[in-house]
């Protein structure tokens, strides 16, 4: 918020009364927080401007405090600088000079004119209809220079230079002009019309650039779309499209107004039926986006990313419903535009109270200067510091609107909270005194206290699902007792770490308040020098060495084991001081490079290694129209789907459709192409170990815009989007409105899948499979929701609610989109849920702390609550040989004794010791792993209760697979393992393999059945025991298909799927499910990943009925199967 000391000065007609910003406008569906009222007349207009379509010029245009006013009735441009001076704009403009010669200003005017400024010294002209470009300096003109094309708009990059936006121009949208009219840059490239005589209207824009003069935006003049750019070197940065209520409404009225000019293309004026959208665009100094769409008395606030934030109202005099205006500029509190009686001043006023939020001790005593974080849904923040009263004010939000609070404060623990506004933010935010924690620490060795190092705290999420690192501070310690303490800004357990030269740095796990300080023994160090060059023997600078240890080695989702990363200087030398001893796993990475991967045994002291990275191979790819063969431009490609690519690895095409991709590691790998007005396409790319060019043509087609609308969205009261499937597997997906309307475009003919998901990242309510017509541009898509089953869960953790706490609640099955839905606890430990069917569903809730405390599988026929208490209980124990010997460094894992998911995982400390807290009640597994050796039991977990287990390790054969791509041979490093035992329980194991691709899994090979395999864009692999070979090779086939089952109700309820091969044996349809009959829940169901080949697709029924069909899965084909 600003300071009254802040506010610009401003002419007297928008003198600065009230310090407000556009930031704190209201909510979409609710009363405006603030509305622009109008002040005065400031200059009157004395010519008449009938016959000239002021929306279409820029008569007013602002760069910082610079305002330039263009005249027509007095022939003149006039410069105001906006805080200085008192007097108006009609009694004394700051300057002004009389218009160049041949500039035609009485109506009518056909063309574009308009200033473009680049400062108080000076602007530019455009004159659209004579096509010829002006210069003001020194309060002289240059010019007029000839423009090659016509001109829509134009915005200043410097005194040398001006964009100029060229609706017409058959490649490009945008021109850098310098003087003498000479073109030094195209860009831009331009849209598909949807008509061809639409072509000139659907590429125009109004450009913006930003207060830095480093982001050029553009907002389509006939759609609701936006496009930043990166300058100087013009590069398109994001597109997205503006999805405010009124630019949905008028998208709506878009596609009306093209079906009737298709209809009927000879009737009247075209540009006149067209719907306008932007008129106008500012950027303020707080970095938002301001659009003024059409005639609509009101501006558009989005985000510096294009986000919409809320819509501003313009209040307009008695009886005049549009607004109309030639330019606007939006500076502080105050709107100044040009409007067909002169340049007009608005104020923007507040409408609502304030919503006034104290922050308190637990005396209910104020705490001020606390900051306070607010986050409310669609996007709108506030941070916020609290004063002398504790207090802060934020406008009155709506009741029902989701919100996140967030308070610190010195000496309290850090305070959270999420839920509605009016359950939120309706009491006072009492902090909690923050614990003081301390350590004394000593050397191992010598047992005497370690005088010097440094104490830091951190909150951490555990096991392999969950991902979370919270830091809090660090400080120094130097005290000859080796005695330090910290205050701790959260609930238990915490995580403290000491550091000090020449040791190891120690992890401590804190469980609940010490009374006395916590000892920690410091060990010697392994000190690790690591010089890493290029196949040349060049140093490489800037490469990240990071290493990991334990149970980090063979769990792609863990993050606790992070020990320690480190750059390289200009030497190529990374330095890694205070690691453990033991067993790593090394990566080093470096944009440009393929990634590195080694195994690693450190011992204590120092140590040196040596990494040679590869540049791997270059990608050169072409995109073109798949009927003409000429390049798109700007389109955008990723390559993906590969288990060692761990950063984005793309490039945007050129004109010519071509660009270059370096840094690509041998193996399959897919290509996707993304480009405005297309399809979105996805092509294999193989790349051989042996290869340093790889060639790509990737083709592209137009796609057609599906619209229509959602009914019972009302009954799921959650956000939800329309995803749409083509056969191709380019995926299309946009959100439902508050009305029910959706909009996708870029939508490639041909059958589809459609799914009504919950968004962001929820699973399929609905899912029915159409096809979209090749022969037209829009299509209209209605979709009826189904009613819902809710879930009502009460969350309770050690007898009192948990919050705020994660459940995620998902129907069991092999359905590639089946319903899921994740929610947050309230502050009663209430969270709720609608599920479109009925069926089993797995139910899976997280303790505060971030580990999973309760996984069960519930019913779900009808509406239902349920209470769920959150384990309390837990195991501890320690690793030991089979001769007795402690076993530090191994990997321990606790997962459910009846299917076998894994828990949670960790590394077993000194003197083998580990243990394990908040588990779910039940019977689980743990096991532990080291070096072929492995040793597991089965443990009954009370709440309340710690239960004691030692793991002797014995050397067993165990199961080992070597995992390869099918195409190159390339290993592969990240997979899910479903094992199926020969008593019929099957356990999903989540694994990194080593360099090589192998994976080992702590079963017998004798007592395997199957083994299904799954990695990231590969086909589901099913193997069958017996599996008596030391070590299984695997290839893995990046050529895989899906298919479509729609079970219609006339044959009956669907139960189980089956899918037989050409052997008649059952193969694998997930790799979360063991070959065999799967449940089945959905009518409409899409199996995907699965091997190309010959079988027959069995389905039962509940009713007893048997459906059998025979199933060919090919390239290029997508089969749909209808029942009956």
């Amino acid at each position: 918020m600003m300071r009254r000391k802040d506010c610009i000065r401003m002419p007297a007609f928008v003198v600065l009364s009230l310090c407000m910003s556009l930031s704190t406008a209201g909510w979409a569906g609710h009363p405006p927080a603030f509305v622009f009222t109008r002040e005065a007349v400031a200059k009157k207009a004395l010519g008449s401007t009938q016959g000239i379509a002021m929306d279409e010029q820029r008569w007013l245009a602002r760069k910082a405090a610079a305002a330039w006013v263009l005249e027509p009735d007095l022939r003149r441009v006039s410069l105001v600088v906006l805080g200085a001076g008192s007097e108006t704009v009609s009694q004394a403009p700051t300057a002004f000079w009389p218009l160049p010669p041949g500039v035609k200003l009485e109506p009518p005017r056909t063309g574009f004119l308009g200033l473009a400024p680049w400062g108080e010294t000076g602007t530019w002209l455009v004159d659209g209809e004579n096509q010829t470009l002006w210069r003001l300096a020194s309060g002289a003109w240059e010019g007029p220079w000839p423009l090659p094309d016509p001109v829509a708009d134009a915005v200043a990059l410097g005194a040398e230079e001006v964009v100029l936006q060229t609706p017409t121009h058959p490649s490009w949208a945008l021109a850098r002009v310098g003087r003498g009219g000479v073109v030094a840059q195209r860009f831009g490239g331009r849209l598909l019309a949807p008509l061809p005589l639409l072509d000139r209207f659907e590429n125009t824009w109004r450009l913006a650039i930003s207060e830095d003069g480093k982001k050029l935006f553009l907002a389509h003049t006939f759609r609701p779309l936006l496009r930043a750019y990166t300058l100087p070197r013009c590069e398109l940065l994001v597109e997205t499209e503006l999805t405010s209520p009124e630019a949905s409404r008028l998208a709506g009225l878009r596609e009306q107004t093209i079906e009737s000019i298709k209809v009927n293309p000879e009737t009247g004026c075209v540009s006149c039926r067209l719907v306008r959208f932007a008129s106008a665009l500012e950027v303020s100094a707080e970095r938002e986006l301001l659009v003024h769409l059409g005639r609509a008395p009101g501006i558009e606030r989005l985000d510096g990313a294009g986000r919409w934030l809320d819509t501003v109202p313009v209040v307009l005099p008695r009886g005049q419903t549009e607004w109309v205006a030639a330019g606007m500029a939006v500076r502080g509190g105050f709107l100044l535009a040009r409007e067909a009686e002169g340049v007009v001043g608005y104020r923007l006023r507040e409408t609502a109270k304030p919503l006034v939020i104290r922050v308190v001790d637990e005396d209910g005593k104020p705490i001020e200067r606390a900051t306070v974080a607010i986050e409310l849904a669609g996007g709108l923040r506030h941070d916020l510091e609290t004063d002398a009263a504790g207090t802060v004010s934020i406008t009155q939000p709506p009741p029902e609107i989701e919100v996140t609070v967030r308070v610190r404060a010195p000496g309290f623990r850090r305070f959270e909270r999420f839920g509605l506004a009016r359950e939120v933010l309706g009491e006072a935010l009492t902090l909690v005194r923050a614990d003081t924690l301390c350590v004394a620490v000593t050397a191992r060795s010598s047992r005497q206290p370690v005088a010097r190092f440094e104490l830091s705290i951190a909150l951490r999420t555990e096991g392999p699902d969950t991902v979370g690192l919270e830091r809090g501070g660090e400080i120094a310690i130097e005290d000859p007792e080796g005695t330090g303490c910290l205050e701790a800004p959260w609930d238990y357990p915490v995580v403290l770490t000491v550091r000090a030269e020449g040791f190891a740095s120690q992890d401590v796990k804190i469980l609940e308040y010490p009374d006395e300080p916590v000892p920690v023994e410091l060990e010697p160090a392994a000190v690790l020098r690591v010089t890493v060059s290029d196949a040349q023997g060049r140093p490489v600078r800037d490469a990240v060495v990071a290493l990991r240890s334990g149970a980090a080695t063979t769990s792609p989702g863990w993050v606790v084991g992070t020990d320690s990363t480190a750059s390289t200087d200009e030497t190529g030398m990374a330095l890694l001081a205070r690691l453990a001893p033991g067993r790593y796993r090394a990566l080093v990475r470096r944009e440009g490079f393929l990634e590195w991967v080694s195994d690693w045994t450190l011992e204590a002291g120092a140590c040196t290694k040596k990494v040679v990275l590869d540049r791997g191979a270059r990608v050169v790819a072409r995109v073109t129209d798949r009927h003409s063969g000429a390049g798109v431009a700007e389109a955008r490609i990723e390559l993906g789907g590969h288990s060692q690519i761990s950063r984005r690895l793309g490039c945007s095409t050129s004109h010519d459709g071509r660009c270059e991709i370096s840094g690509v590691p041998a193996g399959t790998l897919l290509a996707t192409a993304t480009a405005s007005g297309r399809a979105r396409t996805t092509q294999q790319v193989v790349v051989p170990p042996d290869r340093r060019e790889v060639n790509v043509e990737i083709r592209m087609v137009s796609g057609i815009r599906v619209h229509g609308r959602v009914a019972g969205t009302e009954m799921y009261e959650i956000p939800l989007g329309v995803r749409i499937g083509t056969p191709g597997f380019e995926v299309r997906e946009g959100p439902v409105g508050p009305d029910g309307r959706y909009a996708i475009d870029d939508v490639p003919a041909g059958r589809c899948s459609v799914w009504v998901r919950e968004t962001p990242a929820g699973g399929a309510l609905l899912h029915l499979i159409t096809t979209l017509t090749e022969d037209r541009d829009a299509q209209e898509l209605d979709l009826d929701l189904p009613v819902p089953r809710a879930l009502v869960g009460w969350v309770r953790e050690g007898g009192a609610p948990c919050f705020p706490c994660r459940a995620v609640v998902e129907l069991q099955g092999v359905d590639l989109n089946r319903p899921r839905s994740e929610r947050r606890t309230d502050p009663s430990g209430r969270f709720e849920v609608r599920m479109p069917v009925s069926g089993q569903y797995r139910v899976q809730i997280w303790n505060r702390d971030g580990s999973l405390g309760l996984d069960e599988t519930v019913g779900l026929t009808m509406s239902t609550e349920r209470t769920f208490e959150l384990g309390g209980g837990g195991v501890e124990g320690r690793v030991v040989d089979d001769d007795g010997t402690p076993v530090a460094s191994a990997s321990v894992s606790v997962s459910r004794a009846t299917d076998g998911s894994v828990l949670r995982q960790l590394t077993s400390g000194l003197g083998g010791a580990f243990r394990f807290d908040r588990l779910p009640a039940g019977l689980v597994r743990v096991s532990a792993v080291e070096e072929g050796t492995w040793a597991h039991a089965d443990v009954a977990v009370e709440t309340g209760e710690t239960a004691r287990v030692e793991l002797v390790l014995e050397r067993r054969q165990g199961l080992r697979l070597r995992l390869r791509d099918g195409a190159t041979a390339v290993p592969l490093r990240a997979a899910a393992i479903g094992v199926q035992a020969r008593s019929g329980a099957f356990s999903v194991h989540h694994q990194a393999g080593n360099p090589d691709g192998v994976f080992r899994l702590p079963v017998e090979p004798g007592d395997v059945a199957a083994v299904v395999i799954g990695a990231p864009g590969y086909a589901v692999a099913t193997v069958r025991g017996p599996l008596g070979t030391p070590l299984i090779e695997v290839a893995l086939s990046r050529s895989h298909r899906s298919f479509n089952l729609d079970v219609r109700p006339e044959a009956g309820t669907p139960c189980t799927v089956t899918l037989l091969d050409a052997s008649g044996m059952p193969v694998a349809l997930s790799v979360e499910m063991p070959p065999g009959p799967a449940p089945l829940h959905s009518r409409t169901v899409l199996f995907n990943f699965l091997p190309i080949g010959s079988y027959e697709l069995v389905v039962g029924m509940c009713e007893g009925k048997v459906f059998r069909r025979t199933l060919a899965l090919v390239p290029g084909s997508i089969p749909l199967i209808v029942l009956p």
